[in-house]
């Protein structure tokens, strides 16, 4: 057997890519209604136009790191930033040694080292109180992926606050802290591009994506079409005239409730099983597995270990990186495997990277080193088109994108309007921005996708636009978006 054939069920073809779409439309309306687990509706009714003014205090929990940083508002779609600082979270405090309340005593201490800098180089504020915009990696802690292990449904709002409030007191005697917003990555990424964005009738923001450790999108939907219990459950930060409110959900894609459309399509291959049953969680966030940059490297590496042993080469005699779980870092995809270096630099790469064991006759040449390349950019082609399907069933779930047959009456008005529909995804994540050839094909397939399921009688383009910094400055807008709403139009928060 060829390798083409051998990682033949990696590949999403054109005729199949428009079915998965619609099969992932229908699946998330039905989690919209029924999940408790996904499709999550947010207290976010009212997003930042750009206008908004004051300096906000913002941390950013994300997989890996913390950032906690000043983000200064100015009022004309513009930011100024001061006083950042990253920390990497390690593994001692990431599983908090079965408290949750240890992460957030660390995260407490990494924002008053921030806050202390700033009140030496400038006067306390006469009000003495600052605003805390927080963004982590899930919108709740009753279940993470990531290595965190948390107790179940903490108030994180009491946690953050725990976690600084000693600073306030002798001898540091920090200001205190008003937390205005909580949000997600993918809602931060959101909120900040609709900052800076200039939204008309006919082009606007529709969705946050994130392609990093993990995998996960906000999008904008009516919130009569969700469950009752999603409904009561929120707390609305302004109040609206509007007959149908559209608040911000969270869709959390990536956990179990929408793999059914992917695994009927036969997508879910030996590899993604075996890695779903030794994971932390099996059944979890299979759609992470396939697709977060936490897991590509993985998936690469149990390819390469199956075909090479598959073809007579004693496992024993083989790397230890393609013998060891998470042995072969989706980095090294990124850098080396994914590349478009020369056969023989490839060669000598992998040659000097990763060695055979002592005293065996196996051996990298050329046709093994471009095996390694094919496999790296199957599975990172695989990921960018499973979530390019993503991106268009989720934007038909919302009503953003309208297909040839959407009679809703939403897709009327748009029909009726004769206007160019211009749907903005802001996206940010070390996958999609920094693989070889990730962007390229998520764009070239999102492109494919609108064009083939597009209402005929209505021009839709998707335009993907990167968000530095997403996490972080989208935590000051979402806070600065919350304390500048008119207190008159404040809803119960």
């Amino acid at each position: 057997m060829s390798f083409e054939e051998f990682i033949a069920p990696l590949q999403l073809t054109d005729k199949l890519l428009p079915r998965l779409s619609l099969a992932l439309a229908g699946t998330y309306k039905t989690l919209a209604e029924n999940s408790s687990e996904q499709f999550l509706a947010t207290p976010v009714n009212v997003l930042p136009n750009g206008s908004e003014r004051g300096r906000m205090l913002a941390i950013d929990v994300g997989g890996s790191n913390l950032r906690v940083g000043f983000v200064d508002l100015l009022g004309d779609s513009t930011i100024s930033r001061s006083y950042d600082r990253s920390w990497r979270i390690e593994d001692d405090v990431r599983t908090g040694v079965g408290q949750a309340s240890s992460l957030f005593d660390w995260i407490g201490d990494r924002i008053a080292e921030v806050v202390a800098a700033r009140q030496r180089n400038m006067r306390r504020d006469s009000h003495g109180q600052d605003d805390l915009g927080a963004t982590i990696s899930n919108a709740t802690l009753m279940k993470l992926g990531k290595g965190f292990r948390m107790p179940g449904d903490p108030n994180l709002g009491r946690l953050i606050l725990q976690g600084y409030s000693k600073h306030t007191q002798p001898p540091l005697s920090l200001p205190r802290i008003h937390i205005a917003a909580i949000t997600n990555d993918s809602l931060a990424t959101l909120a900040s591009i609709a900052y800076e964005s200039h939204p008309t009738a006919n082009r606007r923001v529709v969705m946050g994506l994130i392609m990093g450790t993990g995998s996960n999108a906000a999008i904008i939907m009516d919130l009569d079409t969700l469950a009752k219990f999603k409904q009561e459950s929120i707390e609305l930060p302004a109040i609206t005239d509007d007959e149908h409110t559209q608040i911000v959900i969270n869709t959390e894609w990536s956990i179990k409730g929408s793999i059914g459309p992917i695994r009927d399509a036969g997508l879910v291959t030996k590899w993604d099983e075996q890695l779903d049953r030794e994971g932390d969680d099996p059944g979890f966030m299979p759609f992470e597995y396939m697709t977060g940059g936490r897991y590509l490297g993985e998936i690469v590496r149990r390819i390469l270990l199956d075909y090479f042993t598959q073809q007579g080469a004693p496992q024993a005699s083989l790397p230890r990186q393609l013998c060891e779980k998470f042995g072969l870092h989706t980095n090294y995809l990124s850098d080396v495997l994914g590349t478009d270096i020369s056969t023989q630099e490839l060669l000598s790469r992998v040659r000097e990277d990763l060695k055979p064991s002592n005293g065996t006759e196996w051996t990298w040449d050329e046709a093994k080193a471009e095996i390694a390349r094919k496999a790296a950019r199957a599975v990172q082609r695989r990921s960018s088109h499973l979530v390019a399907a993503a991106v268009l069933g989720s934007l038909i779930c919302a009503g953003d994108f309208v297909c040839a047959n959407d009679t809703s009456q939403r897709a009327q008005v748009k029909l009726k309007s004769g206007m160019e529909q211009e749907l903005i995804v802001a996206y940010t994540g070390g996958v999609i921005a920094q693989f070889p050839h990730y962007l390229e094909d998520i764009t070239r397939a999102i492109t494919a996708l609108a064009t083939k399921l597009s209402h005929p009688d209505l021009k839709q383009t998707i335009e993907l636009s990167e968000v530095r910094n997403g996490g972080v400055i989208g935590a000051g807008v979402m806070a600065g978006t919350v304390w500048n709403i008119p207190k008159h139009r404040r809803g119960s928060l």
